[in-house]
């Protein structure tokens, strides 16, 4: 049957193709749920203790328990006024610049029995005095980036600490390779208390490496053969394999379950964009693009203050929320004018409701397995979050209103989510800082280009199914709080 020339669906039974692929999305989601309950299963007071100093970032928690847990060990981040448990065995891994001070530290704990270092820093000579391949006793393993130099002066500062602390020769010495074409170069000193294990990779972010699952692979190897007499089961590297195949595979699974879902509905709107920009919306673009211009420009004078390069990712990553905020005020004119009435299509509410679900469901556990959700700020999550989510609930429907009513008028798509040019100004300072980064190899910048790009874009494109299948904008605008919220305390 059709009406006004255009096929209208009748058929309200849904379909088999569209049975499957909900049964693919709700299977996928339940997978990436119990992944996330997985890691946790295994702790138990017997086991030993990773204890993870030095990391002041974001920290993985879910993908490194499951790695640990699989081998027989806990772990657990501390700092210095950490209290150890006198009935349990800890190995101190150190991480970033200061890594081998921990060392120096703990050295005569007794309930320390080895260290594990990670992009470490080169120490103060004093720490450094006295110590070889057999003082301090215990066990010291050293995990870095890639480190070719030929020259003694060219070595970066892992090689140097092995080297000091071995008494090997890492420039004539043969290092042991595993695996293919990641496969680390490790030296391993005669009496075998000295480790040290250069990646495939130049990495020279601590906290970045971390989250790196063929660092975690060969952490757990080295731990599980170097402590295995401490450990109470034997390690299962096909539970750490595993969990990321299942990870991905489900991430994906969903993804293509839900675009067969979407393939089968009919279109409420077309998602076209307007492609010029609006006579009154000229003055929103103007101060985006000069933001966005701006904050290009002072990318490149954050790098001769090392205080502001620090706050880089944070002003990336609450920029979208800024520009929203500058559009909303554009068009609150717009939004509150009576003179057209807007009448919204007739839509069943449970399709936008479980698109919705699905969506935020998606977005979440991957967040949640893949990164770390813990705020990294002064600010307190519990009043920074709430405070993100209002403003942006309210300048995401309001713009979604303002394009649905444009699109009504007949004026075409209007402003953040109908207006092409506007949404790649957004991108500008994002997108340069990456380049920038990667091109004086400044990897803060880099990564906070990273975390900018993702909050701009990963709510946007998540919310295009909801958009184009149903016409109410307060869903949607949730959807996107939420979303972004979430991104953004993925990234910081």
């Amino acid at each position: 049957m059709k009406k006004n020339g255009q096929p209208q669906n009748t058929n309200r039974t849904p379909g088999m193709m569209t049975l499957i692929a909900i049964a693919m999305m709700l299977v996928s989601l339940l997978v990436m749920f119990i992944l996330c309950l997985v890691p946790g299963r295994s702790a138990n007071s017997r086991n030993p203790v990773l204890l993870v100093y030095g990391d002041d970032s974001n920290f993985p928690v879910l993908s490194m328990e499951n790695s640990m847990h699989a081998i027989g060990f806990d772990v657990e981040t501390a700092d210095e006024s950490y209290v150890f448990d006198e009935e349990r065995n800890y190995i101190i891994m150190g991480v970033g610049e200061y890594a081998f001070n921990y060392v120096d530290a703990y050295k005569e704990q007794p309930e320390v029995k080895g260290f594990v270092l990670v992009c470490p820093g080169m120490p103060a000579s004093e720490i450094m005095e006295g110590m070889s391949g057999t003082y301090p006793s215990r066990e010291i393993a050293i995990f870095a980036g890639k480190d070719d130099a030929s020259k003694v002066s060219d070595m970066g500062s892992a090689r140097v600490i092995y080297e000091r602390i071995s008494g090997d020769d890492t420039v004539y010495g043969t290092p042991i390779t595993r695996g293919g074409k990641f496969s680390s170069k490790v030296y391993i000193n005669n009496i075998q208390t000295r480790y040290l294990s250069l990646s495939f990779a130049k990495i020279k972010d601590a906290d970045k490496f971390l989250f790196s699952p063929l660092f975690q692979n060969e952490l757990a190897g080295y731990l599980s053969t170097t402590y295995q007499d401490l450990t109470i089961r034997d390690a299962s590297f096909s539970r750490i394999n595993a969990w990321y195949v299942w990870a991905l595979i489900s991430f994906f699974t969903c993804l293509v379950g839900m675009c067969l879902y979407l393939a089968a509905l009919p279109l409420i709107m077309s998602d076209m964009k307007q492609e010029t920009i609006h006579k009154g919306e000229k003055l929103s673009a103007a101060l985006i693009g000069g933001i966005s211009i701006a904050l290009a420009i002072g990318t490149i004078a954050t790098t001769f203050v090392e205080k502001f390069r620090t706050y880089a990712s944070c002003a990336l990553c609450l920029m979208p929320l800024i520009f929203m905020v500058i559009m909303t005020f554009n068009k609150s004119r717009f939004i509150l004018d009576n003179k057209v009435r807007y009448i919204k299509k007739q839509t069943r509410p449970m399709r936008p409701l479980f698109i919705s679900l699905t969506v935020v469901l998606l977005v979440f556990l991957s967040l949640r397995l893949f990164t770390d959700l813990q705020l990294v700020m002064d600010l307190p999550a519990m009043v920074i979050a709430p405070c993100i989510f209002i403003l942006d609930l309210m300048c995401s429907s309001a713009l979604l209103y303002a394009d649905r009513k444009s699109r009504y008028m007949g004026q075409g798509g209007s402003s953040y989510f109908g207006n092409r040019v506007i949404f790649l100004l957004m991108l500008i300072p994002s997108v340069f800082a990456m380049i920038f980064g990667l091109v004086f190899r400044l990897t803060d910048i880099f990564y906070a280009g990273f975390a900018g790009l993702t909050s701009t874009l990963v709510p946007f494109v998540s919310l295009i199914p909801l958009r184009r299948h149903t016409d109410h904008s307060l869903i949607p605008g949730i959807v996107h709080a939420v979303i972004y919220t979430a991104v953004v305390f993925a990234m910081l």
